[in-house]
């Protein structure tokens, strides 16, 4: 089966059972409403990560900063930090922006508040907070 049969017979379940499912309160509709306003407002995907929800979006690397494959760059970071630059766009995917974190040669001009990035390396999985305790 394919996903849009899937979805064909979640509707027609909730038609012939008069289920009307509630969007509102769901968590990943308030994330997708975060991840929008963020870009629209022109902010570093980073701002709307934490150490464990990442936002799916768009990521890119940058060739002419020489990021690697294991680097996240957010559109609104390419569009501002990376102007001009040579940008590849790796995938749609769950990530945090390097560049926004501190760990690229540059400095992102998106961010305000410097932060302690001593535990944020190249988008891997974070196994310690900002404060220093494990997770």
């Amino acid at each position: 089966m394919f996903f849009s049969d899937y979805l064909f017979l979640f509707l027609g379940l909730c038609v012939a059972t008069g289920v009307n499912p509630v969007q509102k309160n769901n968590h990943i509709y308030d994330n997708h409403d975060t991840i929008g306003r963020a870009l629209k407002s022109g902010q570093c995907l980073y701002k709307v990560s934490s150490n464990n929800s990442f936002p799916m979006h768009n990521f890119f690397r940058c060739t002419t900063c020489n990021t690697t494959e294991r680097n996240a760059i957010c559109y609104n970071c390419i569009k501002h930090c990376h102007r001009g630059h040579s940008v590849e766009l790796v995938r749609f995917d769950r990530f945090f922006c390097d560049c926004g974190a501190g760990t690229l040669e540059r400095h992102c001009h998106l961010q305000n508040v410097p932060r302690d990035n001593d535990t944020v390396y190249d988008s891997a999985t974070p196994i310690s907070t900002e404060t220093g305790t494990e997770i």
